[in-house]
């Protein structure tokens, strides 16, 4: 599996390292695919990357004259592949390719359009981009055997939501473009200008005036594409360089055709710098290498049409070998250039323009924005990337955009005023498209939309004049105010702390698959609204309705009903109350409580038994806690099913407050001499009639006896009914139910603390047992277990004469059912982090280091490669995570303390 890193901004006020989050830049992987003579196309693997913040870069060179052939599109194709395609097949082409991922701050749209016609713009219609910060990266592939009007192609952002691709209305014939490959990067810490030129049939040069200039061209790229008038050879095509801070020039040798340029000059404003040069290829040469200064963050940029352009004195034909180039960056010093050929006589020399760019990780978690000062939330300097500010304010362009977090902290106020503050382009509730929101009274307004998560601390706060619609995890706290003056829609996870400050002077409305916990007692609205039946309104506050509006109520849209309002929840109102009294009768689940976030911890759920070591350990009958090394009479069971393990005299184990072997973990001792054992009396579970599931940690350490019992049926009858037992013969844990045994495979080492979990899946009479150590399958068999019903005892056998346990155990949890593969990986992940008692497989949580840090309150949920699933988590700590979007195979999302 592989977790997912995501932390939500309020993390940071729980001791949990922001730096999990690294800054901006997050990695870049290189590689050389060969598209074979012959074939058509070709693929290459990468590390798993997030589209959405990764951008494609490559170059291509081969020995060919025919469009067909040497036009090569080029896309992220899913987070593992890359795919490169021609619509010829003849000869080699060798690509060299870049991918850049970011951690945040640059969002990516990938795409393509098929059949790109001659003449008028093709239109694509994208997601809303900020134009002063979004540029363009194209390829195509096209079928032909001369490069005319036909193949060039220039991609143009008309607005904020449609990109304009067009070949050349002018020149001879020619058919559509088969296919263009686009990226739309919207970088945040940048500024964008985008210029255009015509550099005419007769005319070798021209330039395009940058305005205003640019401030730093050591912080400054320029990426163009375009497309020619005519039929053309490789002399008349140009190379594209930023000459100075004012200026782009295009440059060719020939002067055939038009050329018509869209152009991008991209000027970062974070620690990014960029340093460029041309390369002269004299007539012969095909390789040349520049010293140059690079690190692991930097790569080579391509000026020009599909980021491989360059001018030449070829004019014999359009063989584009002569004059396309690969780039590839071999050592932090050198960067190799080549082209496909070059001939003799001085009729190919070459000039091959470079960029090289070197992102920068500052270390910074640049996805949470903490506030540094009151003002308007569109103004970098209100805002810091650390929370105490000591890395000064953002950089300039740069503020919350909707997919940011953000904590207003004390003393600060940040005010909303335009429905486009944090993004170019508003929203409507509508306009989502979502089949559970929408649509209501309102509900085709434009408004301010978030998604990323809001925490508005103790002291600070968030006002705004607009309508808000917020889609991340919103938290008021006490002490922290909120004032919207105009309608509210939540659709993501909205709570207000009691003594928060709240003011809502028109609606309220939930909608989609949201959360509202309100436990204010002085909160006022003018009305709720319910929308579908998906949204929950809960906590133990007091909403008033009213705020002086006609008939005040609760209103309900598409199926929404007083059942989603939970009944400790109290709504009241002092005038115009046409619709009152409202009695909500809602029930609610804040997230799955139990270990890792499996299970509740209600008592209804599924975990019968919660046995933890650390937790209410009594030295009697639950009221002194036992001291280290004192007896246990009591250890209470956290299940909320009141199943707690007691021995009332005599033979009680004792209690390890800190074990350093368990990262200073408390353990429950048991001692073989001294028949030590504990009684399960009030749990009941008949393994004929019920599948169930055991995950304990423990540690067994004695070499003599037969059997050591660690979970046996303590009834008089039947035969064999243990769930886990330590066989001291085979050296294995195993399990014997039904009169047969598990075939375990794995030697257990004594005196090591492992993990063993086992499932047991009843179907048509018979039992599939199967047994995990380490995380790793450990034996498997297929029983039928007895009928007959009795209460179960830990660390003896049946009439608590004999098997008893030598040994310890951390944590023990009992099910009433077989708990799927994702629970059962999360659990063991929870219990691993938490103890450091390592994972031989599906070790899924990594962030844990057995010292403390991270290793504690980890829960999760994600989907395992069979398929199945845990998508409700909140575990001990005050984290939830639910309802996740496009959940994959081998996918987790886990936190930890």
């Amino acid at each position: 599996m592989r977790i997912i890193k995501a932390l939500l901004a309020f993390l940071l006020f729980l001791g949990i390292n922001y730096h999990l989050i690294a800054a901006e830049f997050y990695r870049k992987q290189t590689g050389t695919v060969t598209i074979s003579n012959g074939s058509t196309s070709n693929t290459a693997a990468i590390l798993g990357v997030d589209r959405s913040k990764s951008f494609l870069v490559f170059s291509t060179s081969l020995d060919d004259q025919s469009p067909t052939n040497y036009q090569i599109g080029g896309q992220i194709t899913n987070t593992t592949t890359l795919s490169f395609i021609r619509t010829g097949n003849t000869g080699a082409v060798t690509i060299k390719w870049q991918v850049f991922e970011f951690e945040s701050g640059v969002n990516v749209q990938h795409g393509s359009t098929t059949g790109v016609t001659r003449g008028a713009a093709m239109n694509a219609s994208i997601n809303c981009v900020d134009l002063t910060k979004s540029f363009v990266l194209i390829s195509a592939r096209k079928s032909g055997t001369q490069l005319g009007a036909d193949d060039g192609i220039t991609a143009n952002l008309t607005t904020s939501t449609n990109l304009a691709l067009q070949i050349s209305s002018n020149g001879p014939g020619g058919a559509d473009m088969e296919e263009a490959y686009w990226q739309i990067i919207e970088y945040q810490a940048a500024t964008v200008k985008k210029v255009t030129a015509t550099l005419a049939a007769t005319v070798a040069s021209t330039t395009s005036t940058i305005s205003p200039a640019i401030s730093n061209l050591a912080k400054a790229i320029v990426i163009s594409n375009h497309g020619q008038d005519g039929d053309v050879n490789l002399d008349d095509l140009p190379r594209t360089e930023l000459t100075n801070t004012t200026t782009v020039t295009y440059t060719r040798v020939g002067t055939t055709a038009a050329i018509n340029f869209v152009t991008y000059v991209i000027e970062f404003t974070d620690a990014t710098t960029v340093t460029r040069g041309t390369q002269n290829f004299p007539s012969t040469n095909i390789t040349q290498n520049v010293s140059i200064t690079a690190t692991a963050n930097s790569g080579v940029f391509g000026s020009g049409n599909f980021g491989r352009q360059g001018s030449t004195t070829f004019a014999v034909n359009d063989n584009i070998g002569h004059g396309w180039f690969t780039y590839d960056i071999t050592s932090t010093t050198n960067l190799l250039i080549q082209r496909a050929t070059g001939t003799s006589g001085g009729n190919s020399t070459a000039n091959a323009p470079w960029q090289i760019v070197t992102f920068k990780d500052t270390g910074l978690q640049q996805n949470t924005f903490y506030s540094r000062a009151s003002g308007a939330w569109e103004t970098n300097t209100n805002w810091s990337f650390t929370p105490d500010g000591s890395s000064g304010a953002v950089p300039t362009g740069v503020y919350p955009r909707r997919t940011n977090n953000v904590v207003i902290q004390s003393g600060h106020t940040i005010t909303v005023n335009s429905v486009t503050d944090n993004n170019p382009c508003s929203q409507s509730p509508n306009g989502l498209g979502l089949g559970n929101v929408g649509a209501f009274t309102g509900s085709g307004d434009q408004m301010f939309y978030h998604t990323g998560d809001i925490l508005i601390a103790a002291g600070g706060t968030f006002t705004s004049s607009e309508e808000v619609m917020m889609g991340g995890y919103t938290l008021i706290e006490n002490g922290g105010t909120m004032t919207v003056n105009e309608d509210i829609v939540n659709l993501g996870y909205f709570e207000i702390a009691a003594t928060a400050n709240f003011t809502n002077t028109d609606d309220l409305i939930l909608s989609g698959n949201s959360v509202t916990i309100i436990n204010n007692l002085s909160f006022g609205a003018d009305d709720i609204y319910i929308d579908h039946t998906n949204a929950t309104l809960c906590g133990e506050g007091i909403m008033n309705l009213g705020n002086g509006g006609a008939d005040p109520t609760i209103q309900f849209f598409n199926g929404g009903s007083l059942a989603q309002v939970c009944s400790t929840f109290t709504v009241t109102c002092t005038s115009n109350c046409g619709a009152f009294p409202i009695t909500p009768t809602g029930t609610f689940s804040s997230g799955n409580s139990g270990p890792g976030g499996v299970a509740s911890t209600n008592g209804s759920s599924e975990l019968k038994i919660w046995l933890d070591a650390g937790k209410s350990i009594f030295s009697d009958a639950g009221t002194t806690a036992s001291t280290d090394g004192g007896i246990v009479q009591q250890w209470n069971d956290l299940s909320g099913s009141n199943n707690h393990a007691t021995k009332t005299v005599s033979n009680r184990p004792s209690w390890d407050q800190v074990d350093p072997a368990i990262n200073n973990g408390a353990s429950v001792d048991f001692t073989a001499a001294s028949s030590n054992r504990l009684n399960l009396n009030t749990f009941t579970l008949n393994p004929s009639l019920s599948g169930f599931s055991i995950i304990t940690v423990l540690n067994a350490n004695a070499t003599t006896g037969t059997n050591q019992n660690i979970i046996q049926q303590k009834d008089a009858s039947g035969t064999g009914r243990t769930l886990l037992l330590y066989d001291n013969t085979a050296t294995k844990m195993t399990t014997f139910l039904g009169g047969a045994s598990t075939a375990p495979t794995a030697t257990y080492t004594l005196n090591t603390w492992n993990i063993f979990s086992q499932t047991f899946s009843l179907s048509g009479g018979t039992t599939a047992i199967n047994l995990y150590k380490g995380g790793t399958a450990d034996g498997a068999a297929t029983v039928t277990p007895e009928t007959t019903v009795g209460a179960w005892l830990i660390g003896a056998n049946k009439t608590e004469t004999g098997a008893f346990l030598q040994g310890s155990i951390a944590e023990l949890l009992i099910l009433n059912q077989s708990v799927n593969s994702a629970k059962r990986i999360i659990v063991e992940n929870y219990l691993s982090a938490k103890y450091n008692v390592s994972l031989t497989a599906n070790n899924v949580f990594t962030r844990d280091d057995g010292a403390g840090t991270y290793d504690y309150e980890v829960a999760g949920i994600g989907q395992a490669s069979d398929g199945s699933n845990h998508k409700d988590a909140k575990g001990t700590g005050v984290v939830r995570m639910w309802n996740p979007n496009g959940l994959a195979n081998r996918r987790v999302l886990a936190v930890g303390s």
